[in-house]
């Protein structure tokens, strides 16, 4: 039986996690409140500081525990601290009150308001070392940092690890945050940044994190990427106890089979098999943090954090030069290493000289091209995008929107990045809702939104195509679909027109709008009138179209025009690099007939004596006789089957 990571068994679905300034006392805290010291390195121990995650269980009263996540203060390792926060419910702002309000405590109260933390507790530590007129003023200096900001309300808790001074106040006030905060939930696929990786002896590969969606089960078969690596679950761990089911939202240690551990790094993720692509451009929105002087412009060189992956690249801003600070806008982050993100995933931006936060955000999707900035059609992609990618129903549409074609469900339930339940509910309301279109033919679907703007595409190509060719009886078919480029998306909804009686065929290669109505004026009566005369003077050996317009070069344009209408209106007949006209046609299918009655056979050189002409006319027209099923070749012989009087 699995075992479910909820209140009713061991482990409770929030992570809490803590920020502050080094030195401050975020692991002395997180020993006094677990019994553990989250500080595993060598290195950390011989210098007193975090330098990694540290992960510890929290014990609550009734015996469920919760993750705490430590984090290091010092500048030089905020890239770990930053890996750590992405999977944060509740956070503690750690401020020691011999320091107050440091550096770093800004910047940690930067990153976890980008990343979207909503809920926090601030502890006030190392009061043993100070007056009590010290600890009222780091209050107040707490106080204006975090105004405006989602701990403005937040209780400020005083306190000493080294004389116990307000440990246990702190720990029910925790627990009671805890208890008010609503459990992760398991929507989407199962995904995990990896934070670290190692051989177990005897067991082989072992990756640790926080997964970010979805939940994993023994036996099952993730990837590793970028690499695309796929192994096997052997074991689950968390906080040091095997489980045989991990959901998103607490520390995870996966064994997995078939992978060596050297082949991957910090920063890859492991997740379900076919859901996420790794990119080198990412698209998302982004908050400039408001206390920087000058605007933030394309191409700035940045580092980009998001999961446990740090890479660099440069942004581009979406539909302006730049963004001033306090502002938010759409940009393309690209990078110079693949990375693997998914809709809605925390992010933040920094730079390297000087180093520091430059704001964050909010994945909205990976992308295969670099979008024009300055593009009319840019901001309205941006905005329809982030509006659909929140909810199940919405992603399916904008999966539609953005592949603008016909799709099959599996492919679209990975594109969707949503697990199969919620795709399968969500796309069920889809359909009812007449949202949908299948074709069955492909056993594929796309949404009604997507037709109709197919369809409205369709009706505007051919507008512009009346305007400018108004001597037409309409567009070539093969024309229309390849200037449309939508593939067979183009050609459902020109047949839906067709049925709505929209659009209409002048033959089966010519298309129109149902309300345009060929208009011809005098001049074009009488050019009709010369072409068509100079093709009648020598049916079965008539000229040669440059030959005709040449005839008429005062009005080539216009005399092009009336030649295709003849064309369009089948009154002259292509064959090859030749023209016929219909009067032609008809004509040598009577002498054929009167000379060759059926069943009587006949050689091409019998047919040359009967239409008096050359080979060079006769082959192509013979030929295009027997397509149109007036005649049939028997070797190098004819029949006639269809014998006109």
């Amino acid at each position: 039986m699995e075992k479910s990571l909820t209140r009713s068994s061991k482990i409770y679905n929030v992570v809490i996690g803590t920020a502050g300034h080094i030195d401050h006392g975020k692991t002395s805290l997180v020993r006094a409140l677990t019994g553990i010291d989250a500080d595993r390195l060598r290195e950390e121990k011989e210098r007193g500081l975090t330098i990694d995650l540290g992960f510890a269980p929290l014990i609550l009263p009734d015996g469920t525990k919760v993750g705490i996540i430590d984090v290091p203060g010092h500048e030089r390792f905020i890239k770990n601290m930053v890996a750590g926060a992405t999977g944060i419910d509740i956070v503690i702002l750690v401020v020691a009150a011999d320091d107050s309000v440091m550096p770093q405590t800004k910047e940690h109260l930067d990153i976890m308001t980008l990343l979207g933390i909503s809920k926090g507790l601030v502890a006030l530590t190392k009061i043993d070392l100070v007056d009590q007129d010290i600890v009222e003023l780091a209050k107040e200096e707490i106080r204006e940092l975090t105004e405006n900001t989602f701990l403005s309300e937040a209780p400020i808790f005083p306190l000493s690890t080294v004389t116990g001074e307000g440990v246990e106040e702190f720990r029910q006030a925790l627990f009671e945050a805890i208890q008010s905060c609503p459990p992760r939930s398991a929507l989407g696929p199962f995904r995990m940044p990896i934070q670290r990786v190692f051989a177990a002896k005897g067991h082989g590969t072992v990756v640790t994190g926080v997964p970010m969606s979805g939940m994993v089960k023994l036996g099952d078969m993730l990837e590793i990427q970028p690499h695309g690596f796929s192994g096997k679950v052997r074991k689950i761990q968390a906080y040091k106890e095997e489980i045989e089911v991990a959901h998103f939202g607490h520390s995870t240690a996966l064994n997995l089979s078939d992978i060596d551990y050297k082949q991957v790094s910090r920063g890859d993720v492991v997740c379900e098999k076919g859901y996420f692509a790794p990119s080198k451009i990412v698209e998302a929105k982004f908050h400039y943090l408001p206390h920087f002087q000058k605007p933030l412009k394309s191409y700035r060189e940045i580092k980009f954090h998001v999961g446990t992956k740090e890479g660099f690249g440069k942004i581009l801003i979406m539909g302006k030069k730049e963004i001033l600070p306090g502002e938010w806008a759409y940009i393309q982050i690209l990078l110079e290493e693949e990375v693997v993100a998914g809709m809605g995933d925390p992010f933040i931006l920094r730079r390297s000289s000087p180093a520091e936060t430059l704001g964050g955000g909010r994945v909205l999707g990976i992308s295969k091209e670099r979008k024009k900035t300055g593009r009319p059609e840019v901001l309205p992609y941006f905005q329809k995008k982030e509006k659909l990618i929140k909810t199940p129903k919405g992603r399916i549409l904008w999966a539609f929107w953005e592949r603008k074609d016909f799709l099959k469900e599996e492919e679209l339930l990975k594109s969707c990045q949503l697990a199969r339940h919620e795709f399968e509910k969500a796309f069920e309301e889809l359909n009812q809702e007449d949202m949908l279109v299948y074709w069955g033919k492909r056993q594929s679907w796309t949404s009604r939104e997507v037709l109709e703007q197919v369809k409205g595409e369709i009706v505007e190509i051919l507008q512009n195509y009346h305007a400018k060719e108004a001597l037409s009886l309409g567009m070539e078919t093969k024309e229309l679909l390849k200037t449309l480029n939508k593939g067979e998306l183009g050609k459902i909804a020109l047949e839906e027109l067709e049925n709505e009686g929209v659009v209409r065929y002048s033959s089966s290669e010519q298309v129109s709008l149902s309300s345009f109505n060929l208009q011809i004026d005098t001049t074009t009566k009488n050019l009709i009138s010369q072409i068509l005369s100079a093709f009648n003077k020598n049916l079965f050996s008539p000229p040669g179209k440059q030959e005709v317009l040449e005839g008429i070069k005062k009005k080539r344009k216009e005399g092009e025009q009336a030649f295709r209408l003849l064309v369009q209106q089948g009154e002259l007949i292509p064959l090859e690099n030749l023209y016929f006209s219909a009067k032609a046609v008809q004509e040598a299918k009577k002498k054929l007939s009167q000379a060759f009655p059926p069943p009587k056979t006949w050689t091409a050189s019998e047919a040359r004596e009967v239409l008096s002409t050359s080979r060079k006319y006769l082959i192509p027209l013979l030929e295009y006789l027997d397509k149109q099923g007036f005649s049939k070749r028997e070797g190098s012989h004819r029949v006639i089957l269809e014998p006109v009087e």
